[in-house]
């Protein structure tokens, strides 16, 4: 752990953000996607400002001198405070059942312990890829999806055409379950023949 990191984050864990000039730390991962969401609608949302106002000065080149407004960059949060705690409950959730089971599976030296980590790690992936199944069955097509493409499921956890803090809480550990197989064993692979199990291979 650098010198540096230990100065911003007496925890010493990462992520860690140092915000701009300031260097003022952000840190946990929950917070700093937060943090990152809402840096990009804060600036989106002053980007329209100036277009709408005019305060771009006319030889600047920036969309507020040429009086357009700016494309908002996707959220990783709805703006629907209904399903924002929504996401950041489920989000929550991924980080409890989904990534700190697979520590206790690689560092617990008991047998016994990694077999039972294991098996929650499993149960609570299968109830997880169920609840976002079920949730893309029920949630209506994306406005912004073409006929054609519709029916097709989102690639992402909370469905619709963007990533969100689901995605962003789980996509590290998902990408790396294989790691369990390789250093514990042909015992702790993730099952290959259960649908429930598809999107993590």
């Amino acid at each position: 752990k650098t010198e540096e990191l230990k100065a911003s984050n007496p925890m010493g864990t990462v992520p860690t953000l140092l915000e701009g000039s300031s260097k003022r730390p952000v840190y946990e991962s929950l917070v700093c996607i937060e943090y990152a969401n809402d840096v990009a609608a804060s600036a989106a949302a002053a980007g329209n400002a100036a277009a709408f106002s005019g305060s771009g000065t006319a030889n600047d080149g920036s969309v507020a001198a040429r009086g357009q407004v700016p494309a908002a960059p996707p959220l990783l949060l709805s703006q629907d405070p209904f399903e924002r705690a929504k996401q950041r409950a489920e989000a929550v959730v991924v980080n409890k059942q989904l990534c700190s089971p697979y520590y206790a599976v690689l560092v617990r030296e008991d047998e016994k312990e990694r077999r039972e980590h294991f098996d929650g790690l499993l149960a609570n992936l299968k109830a997880f890829s169920r609840r976002m199944g079920d949730r893309q069955e029920s949630s209506p097509p994306s406005s912004s999806s073409s006929s054609s493409s519709s029916s097709s499921p989102s690639p992402y956890c909370w469905g619709g055409d963007d990533l969100s803090i689901v995605d962003l809480a789980l996509l590290p550990h998902a990408y790396r379950y294989f790691a369990l197989e390789h250093y514990r064993g042909p015992d702790f692979a993730v099952p290959r023949d259960d649908p429930d199990f598809e999107p993590f291979h």
